[in-house]
């Protein structure tokens, strides 16, 4: 993954149906370990790590409600990360 910061934001109203859309497209994507997001001109690709952290806020409210999912995940090198081995003593 590039080092450098990068962001993206995207706002609109959809259909119930596009928005199940893109959450199976976003599961997906978790799944195969890369997520690509396009608007326009504007691009960001993801590469979602084996661990993610997963924080999700609920809000109800007189005249409307809220539902926030955040996925978080930290970037490793994998050449930095040594193999463990663990055996018994004969």
């Amino acid at each position: 993954m590039p080092t450098s910061s990068r962001k993206f934001k995207h706002h609109s109203v959809q259909d119930r149906e596009s928005v199940v859309n893109y959450l199976n497209a976003l599961s997906d994507g978790i799944k195969k370990g890369r997520i690509s997001i396009r608007n326009g001109g504007k691009d960001i690709e993801l590469e979602p790590a084996e661990l993610l952290t997963i924080e999700i806020k609920a809000e109800h409210t007189g005249d409307g409600s809220k539902l926030s999912v955040v996925l978080s995940w930290r970037d490793f090198d994998d050449n930095l990360t040594d193999t463990l081995v663990i055996q018994p003593q004969e």
